[in-house]
This record gives C-alpha cells, structure tokens and sequence, in this order.
C-alpha cells in the first residue's frame, strides 16, 4: 500500500493562483474618467444630430430611420439628452453623478414622449412607438387628465434626480 502525503500544498498551485487573480486596472485619475465621459457624449451627440440632417453616411441613415420610429418627431430628444448629461457631468466634474444623471435623463425622455403622445391625436407617429408604448397604459387606465398630471411629475422628478436638487 502506498503512503498517502499529507502535509502543505506545493507553492507551485499558490503561483498559478496569483496569476488568475491579478487584474489589470488603467491608473486613471477619476476626474479624468468623467472628462473622457463627457466628451464622448457630446461626440455622440453630435453624430445623432449629423445624423438626423443627413450627413451621416450609412450608418447615420440606419440610425435616422430607427430613431424616427421609436422616438417619432421627439428624436431631438436623443442628442438633448446626451449634451444635458455632459454638461451635468462636466458640473459636477468631482462627484461620482454617473447613475443619478442617466437616470434622470432618462426619466426626462420618456415622460417627454409620453406626454407628446398623449397631447397628439397622430398616435406613435408624433411621440413613436416608446411615446405609444409608455402612455398608452395610462390613458387606459387612468385618463387623459390624470396621465397629464402622472407624466409632468415625472418630468419634474426627473429634473431632480438629474441633477441632484435637494
């Protein structure tokens, strides 16, 4: 019979170990990483807004066409939104405002284009189909007043939360 051996593992296991849990970190400074941010979206931006004019090219074109359908004649919003998040981002350049920003802008849109709908008589063609697809549950269940009054508080809540009014 063979003997079993006990004892400590080999230091050759706890090498292999260190490698896998070493991870790779870029040495940014945090303000830097909100200046990269906001510079990119103003760029983004600015290639929605080219984009919409036309001076996109092919991919500018595919995004035009999607944007009109989904965000119907608010698709300004789009390039609003991103230049807002910059801004908001580049003001509070020393504080982390990454999440509460995004979703206030976003809570920003979508009340917008539900409130553009619900004001329309054109259906999804003036607030598009996420206009369509957000309202249309309210007017059903609550009516035209009362969703009137549900998508301007979200309008304002979302001004709060965007850019962080106590």
């Amino acid at each position: 019979m063979a003997k079993k051996k006990r004892g400590r593992p080999k230091k050759k296991k706890k090498k292999e170990k260190d490698k896998k849990e070493k991870k790779v970190y870029l040495n940014i400074h945090p303000e830097t990483k909100r200046g990269v941010v906001t510079i990119l979206f103003f760029t983004i931006a600015v290639l929605f807004i080219l984009s919409f004019q036309g001076s996109g090219g092919f991919l500018g074109d595919f995004i035009s066409k999607y944007s009109r359908v989904v965000f119907g004649v608010c698709l300004w919003l789009i390039p609003l939104g991103f230049i807002s998040a910059g801004i908001i981002i580049l003001r509070d350049i020393h504080k982390n405002v990454y999440l509460s920003t995004l979703l206030g802008i976003a809570l920003f849109i979508l009340s917008i284009l539900a409130l553009v709908n619900i004001l329309s008589e054109n259906g999804p063609e003036s607030g598009g189909w996420l206009g369509y697809l957000i309202s249309w549950p309210f007017l059903k269940l609550v009516g035209f007043s009362a969703s009137l009054v549900v998508f301007g508080a979200l309008l304002i809540i979302s001004f709060l939360i965007a850019f962080n009014i106590p």
